[in-house]
């Protein structure tokens, strides 16, 4: 199924990772780093990377900024 140029799965992760769109002042970003067990959003959304659906996806290829080489990619499950 497309809709505007787009699979299900990039509209998933799309959808995603703008549920993470956030605007930090230096301070508050610094605040967070230091009491929060939980990263800025910059750093959550960079998970994706580790999923092999992200990665075929999009079709992400070695030498672009997002990829991330299957050996070096962290599986939980």
């Amino acid at each position: 199924n497309m809709r505007d140029d787009k699979t299900d799965d990039q509209r998933f992760f799309i959808a995603y990772v703008q549920g993470y769109r956030a605007k930090y002042k230096e301070q508050t970003l610094r605040g967070l780093a230091a009491g929060s067990p939980i990263p800025p959003a910059m750093y959550t959304v960079a998970a994706v990377r580790n999923l092999d659906a992200w990665q075929s996806s999009f079709d992400v290829m070695p030498g672009q900024t997002l990829y991330l080489a299957p050996d070096a990619r962290v599986k939980i499950w």
